[in-house]
């Protein structure tokens, strides 16, 4: 079946400030063009770039949001879990780092000991 219809028009304002009026006068011939009264609610849209601009930049908002987010998420997480790491680390060891303190150990140097040696 064949398409009898325009189904997108383009149109350009003289400059940007002319805009405004230039989508008023688009939409009275298309109004005029569909034979709609004035109490008729139009069968059509019209659609400027500011409005497209807006639309954009909304969505990348909200795109910026989710992944702010998401990153905040994912790096909490990974800090329980390298807490956790950390935790068990010293939990296993504890023994070692009582006698270490007993024989006169200081906690710095055994904090040293827990950074740069792990295992």
């Amino acid at each position: 079946m064949a398409i009898d219809y325009l189904n997108l028009v383009m149109a350009s304002a003289v400059s940007e400030d002319d805009a405004p009026e230039a989508v008023t006068q688009v939409t009275e011939i298309m109004r005029a063009q569909h034979k709609l009264a004035d109490n008729e609610e139009d069968d059509f849209s019209v659609r400027s770039m500011e409005e497209l601009i807006s639309t954009f930049s909304s969505t990348s908002e909200m795109l910026t949001i989710l992944l702010v987010a998401v990153a905040s998420i994912s790096l909490l997480i990974g800090g329980i879990g390298i807490m956790n790491i950390m935790y068990v680390s010293v939990k296993e060891r504890t023994k070692e780092i009582g006698l270490r303190m007993a024989v006169g150990g200081k906690g710095a140097d055994i904090l040293m000991q827990f950074l740069i040696k792990p295992f």
